[in-house]
């Protein structure tokens, strides 16, 4: 299969990530496609990748952070809750 970028053999099957019909939205689904993309790029490169995804929503954070949990990847959120003490 060929992925949005032209890469071939990309491991759609990956993608069934549980997500609640909820939290589910063509951005989450976006953002995860690419996310698996790198994450199976790192595997076959033996590097590490990070990402960074910004918004301007806590909400989309918010779903996404439960989209990830269901997943092997880890993340760390950074927002305008965060306190310096």
């Amino acid at each position: 299969m060929t992925d949005y970028a032209g890469n071939k053999d990309v491991d759609m099957e990956r993608e069934a990530v549980p997500v609640s019909a909820v939290n589910s939205s063509s951005k989450i689904d976006s953002i995860m496609h690419n996310l698996i993309q790198l994450d199976q790029k790192r595997h076959r490169d033996g590097k590490g990748i990070k990402s960074l995804v910004f918004s301007r929503w806590k909400t989309t954070l918010d779903a996404l952070g439960q989209t990830l949990s269901g997943s092997d990847m880890q993340y760390a959120r950074i927002d305008g809750n965060l306190t310096l003490n």
